[in-house]
């Protein structure tokens, strides 16, 4: 069994080693957050099965903490997980009762029924492989979901385990210049600024302008999203064109079309330069246009001071 982590975003705190599991307790260093990963890997010997099942209860009281069980347990819960009739009740009593009796819960496989193949002519499907987590797992990562991997070789389908938190994020409004460039902008939106809803004092009146901009500037946003396929057509369009004029005589709509998407097209990258020169502040400043503008002022004063104006020849 082999566990990884990206060490610049974990840290480990413990390993524990045992016959049918190895147990790493990785912590984040970007945050409190601190988990335990079993990973297990059950005898196909089922005379030691109750030894297997022993070792993982006994595991529980050693993490409190976010807990996540995974790998090939060998058991199944019901009939549903086989394919087949030979279906072994006294092993999935045991293998539910010790599920319930460490409080686990199990992860949803979202893409298949069945985890592991005999491989044969007669096939023989089962579901083996399993990712159990507990409560505090549960409260930590609730965006817990479980998929899986191509099968290339082995016999058992590889699972993929992905855990996240939901981190609510600030709505915060933030005006872009490059809205000003479109025409439509102003005309559609400054109405909402005088027509604000009507309150019994003067401050919530001055407060409730700039909201009501707001949420038509919001709603304006939402509805004039850069589509880049609108783009690739005006460029389709003017390079159609020029094509058409190298053979023929253009007609004065297909001329007023190319000025159309010309004209809108060097609108369309005015907008996204504007936009972006607006998002990155200081870096404009050090590697964009002004730097460049100033450092050729600068070259051509120095061009001039240097130039050669005039030479003369003493005998």
């Amino acid at each position: 069994m082999l566990t990884a982590w990206y060490p610049s975003q974990f840290s480990l705190l413990a390993i524990l080693r045992d016959r049918f599991s190895h147990s790493t307790s990785p912590q984040s260093s970007l945050s409190d957050l601190a988990l335990v990963v079993t990973n297990v890997y059950a005898p196909a010997d089922h005379s030691l099965t109750s030894a297997f099942l022993c070792e993982i209860e006994n595991l529980d009281p050693l993490f409190p903490i976010p807990w996540l069980v995974i790998g090939d347990f060998d058991l199944v819960h019901d009939p549903s997980d086989k394919n087949k009739d030979n279906f072994d009740v006294t092993l999935a009593t045991a293998f539910n009762d010790s599920i319930r009796n460490l409080d686990l819960f199990e992860l949803p496989l979202l893409d298949r029924r069945f985890t592991w193949s005999n491989k044969r002519d007669s096939s023989v499907l089962a579901r083996l492989d399993r990712a159990l987590f507990n409560q505090a797992w549960n409260l930590a990562l609730p965006n817990s979901s479980l998929s899986s991997l191509p099968r290339p070789t082995s016999d058992h389908v590889p699972l993929l385990v992905t855990a996240s938190t939901t981190i609510p994020r600030a709505s915060c409004f933030r005006f872009e210049n490059a809205w000003l460039l479109d025409p439509l902008f102003l005309p559609i939106t400054l109405p909402s600024w005088s027509r604000p809803p009507a309150l019994d004092d003067a401050t919530g009146d001055i407060a409730a302008c700039p909201k009501s901009f707001r949420s038509a500037a919001k709603v304006w946003k939402r509805s004039h999203r850069f589509n880049p396929k609108f783009e690739n057509n005006c460029s389709f369009l003017i390079d159609l064109l020029d094509l058409f004029e190298e053979s023929r005589k253009l007609s004065l709509d297909k001329i007023s079309l190319r000025v159309f998407c010309r004209t809108t097209l060097e609108r369309l990258v005015l907008q996204r330069a504007t936009r972006w020169k607006h998002r990155c502040k200081f870096r404009v400043i050090t590697e964009g246009d002004e730097n460049s503008c100033f450092f050729h002022a600068r070259a051509s004063q120095r061009l001039c001071r240097n130039s050669i104006r005039c030479l003369r020849w003493a005998s």
